[in-house]
């Protein structure tokens, strides 16, 4: 197939080795921008994900999701765009995720070595309300046993 000769900045023939034509650059950064997107998209479902393991619901860790987030932020970072808004916010994307991770990382160790901050506070509470169901049934117990028409005993003295 014979090609018309090149021209210097021509669009559309291949260039002068016979290679396709990258894409264009507009289109590229409109690829960027929606790539950008959905992986906020997907971020903000393993946050979610992430929160649901963090408060028992999961069993699991999100590792796999997490992995592969990771693979693309750095991909999508190592992608060129002279777009500054793109730039802008494929940086944001990163240090977004940077910082989601740190805090996972910090918050899953806590969790294996008990020191976590959301599981002491529900065995604190827990703990408190199995304190005052025993109190409410040991002062519960005595009144019921009370025949009618007597008059009330004291409750038993705190220590």
């Amino acid at each position: 197939m014979a090609y018309p000769p090149q021209r210097p900045g021509q669009r559309g023939n291949p260039g002068a080795n016979g290679a396709a034509e990258p894409l264009d650059e507009r289109h590229q950064t409109e690829l960027l921008a929606e790539q950008c997107r959905e992986l906020e998209e997907d971020l903000e479902r393993l946050k979610a994900r992430y929160e649901m393991w963090f408060l028992g619901v999961e069993k699991r860790e999100p590792n796999r999701d997490r992995d592969e987030i990771k693979r693309r932020v750095e991909r999508i970072k190592g992608a060129f765009t002279r777009n500054t808004g793109v730039k802008f916010r494929i940086q944001t994307l990163a240090a977004r995720y940077l910082s989601y991770e740190r805090m996972w990382l910090r918050s899953s160790r806590e969790k294996e070595e008990g020191t976590y901050r959301r599981d002491i506070f529900k065995a604190r509470r827990h703990a408190q309300e199995k304190r005052r169901a025993e109190r409410t049934g040991e002062s519960a117990a005595p009144a019921a046993a009370q025949e009618p028409g007597a008059p009330a005993a004291e409750p038993p003295a705190r220590a």
